[in-house]
C-alpha cells in the first residue's frame, strides 16, 4: 500500500488516511482473512483522525470573507475533503463493529455527535467556483438532517426498494440511536420526566405491557395532543413493543451499546460481532422496513412535541419588545 511517508502536513495525513479506507474497503470483498485485516486498518484510520484532530473539526464557515471566491472554493474544498473522509470512515467503522464505537463516551446519545454530513454531490463536483456558490448550502449534523427528513412523508414503498440500501442503513443506525435513547431517556422526554440512571429496553416492556392495554387510543395514528408523564411512558411502551415485534432486541442493544451486560462490563467481541451480523441480515428483510416506519414515526412525533413546548416556553418567557429567550 502506497501512503505518504511524511505526515508532516495536512494534505500527506488526509492521503494517508484516504489510502487506508481504499485498501479496507478493497479488503472487504476479499476473503475471511482480508476482510479482519480491513477491519484493523478502519480502526487505525480512524485512531489517526482521531490524533490529528479530524474528529473536532466542524462548522463550515472557516472561509475568510474578505479573499476572493476562488480561494474560498479550494478552502472549502479541502474541507469538504476532511468531511468526506470522516464520513466514510465513521459508516466503515459503524458497518464493522457497533456504533460510535470510537466516538467517545457511551454516556452521549448518537444524536449528539456533531458530525457534519457531506454536501450535494453537484455542490462537490462543481467545475468552477461560480456554480460552486450557486450550490453551496449550509452542512448539516446527523440530528438537523434527520429532523428535515422525518418531516417528509414516507411510504412503505419506499422503504421496500431494494435500490435504497445506504438510505436504509443510514435509518436503521438512526433506529439504534433510537434504542439508546429509549434506554437511557435523556432526549426522548424532557428531564422532569426522565427516569435515574440507564435502563434495559426490555425490561421496560415487561413492567408497561399490563399499562398499555388500559390505554389502547396510545397505539392507533392519531398523535398524542397532551403530553403528561402517563402518556409519554405508555407511548414509550407502545413504540418499543411494536420494534419488540419486528427486532431483535438483545442483537440490537449489543449492537448500539446498551445492553444490560455493557453496562456491567465489556461486551465479548465475538457477541458484538454476532450482533452485527444479525443486524445487518435482518436490515434486509420486511421486519426492519416496518420497525424502521414505527421508530420514524415515533422520533417524527417526539420532535413535534418538542417542537411544542419550545413554543410554549417561548410564550412564556417572550418579553414585549424583544427577541425572547
Amino acid at each position: 500500500m502506497a501512503v505518504s511517508e511524511s505526515l508532516d502536513d495536512s494534505k500527506s495525513r488526509l492521503q494517508t488516511i484516504q489510502a487506508f479506507l481504499l485498501s479496507a474497503i478493497t479488503g472487504e470483498h476479499l476473503n475471511t482473512h482480508e476482510q479482519h485485516q480491513a477491519q484493523g486498518m478502519v480502526s487505525h484510520a480512524m485512531s489517526l483522525m482521531r490524533r490529528f484532530g479530524y474528529l473536532l473539526m466542524t462548522g463550515s464557515g472557516e472561509n475568510e470573507n474578505n479573499s476572493d471566491q476562488d480561494t474560498q472554493w479550494r478552502t472549502w474544498a479541502e474541507q469538504e475533503s476532511r468531511r468526506r473522509t470522516l464520513w466514510l470512515c465513521w459508516m466503515l467503522d459503524i458497518r464493522s463493529v457497533t456504533l460510535g464505537h470510537h466516538f467517545g463516551s457511551r454516556a452521549r446519545s448518537p444524536f449528539r455527535m456533531i458530525i457534519e454530513l457531506p454536501c450535494r454531490q453537484d455542490c462537490w463536483s462543481a467545475s468552477n467556483s461560480f456554480a460552486w456558490a450557486r450550490r453551496l448550502h449550509t452542512a448539516q449534523t446527523i440530528p438537523q438532517a434527520l429532523q428535515s427528513t422525518l418531516t417528509k412523508d414516507w411510504s412503505r414503498e419506499w422503504f421496500a426498494d431494494e435500490q435504497l440500501d445506504f438510505a436504509r442503513l443510514v435509518v436503521i443506525h438512526a433506529l439504534a440511536a433510537l434504542a439508546w435513547d429509549l434506554a437511557h431517556r435523556d432526549l426522548i422526554l424532557p428531564p422532569e420526566l426522565s427516569s435515574e440512571g440507564p435502563s434495559k429496553i426490555a425490561v421496560s416492556l415487561v413492567c408497561g405491557m399490563q399499562s398499555l392495554s388500559k390505554h389502547p387510543s396510545l397505539v392507533n395514528e392519531n398523535p398524542i395532543e397532551t403530553v403528561t408523564p402517563l402518556t409519554a411512558e405508555a407511548y414509550d411502551i407502545s413504540t418499543a413493543a411494536c420494534l419488540d415485534i419486528f427486532t431483535d432486541l438483545t442483537s440490537l442493544e449489543i449492537f448500539c451499546g446498551v445492553s444490560a451486560a455493557g453496562m456491567i462490563q465489556n461486551v465479548k467481541t465475538s457477541d458484538r460481532l454476532e450482533a452485527n451480523g444479525k443486524m445487518r441480515s435482518w436490515s434486509r428483510t420486511s421486519k426492519a422496513a416496518q420497525a424502521v416506519l414505527v421508530a420514524a414515526d415515533f422520533l417524527k412525533q417526539s420532535i413535534e412535541m418538542a417542537e411544542k413546548r419550545l413554543s410554549q416556553l417561548d410564550r412564556l418567557f417572550r418579553i414585549p419588545g424583544t427577541m425572547g429567550v
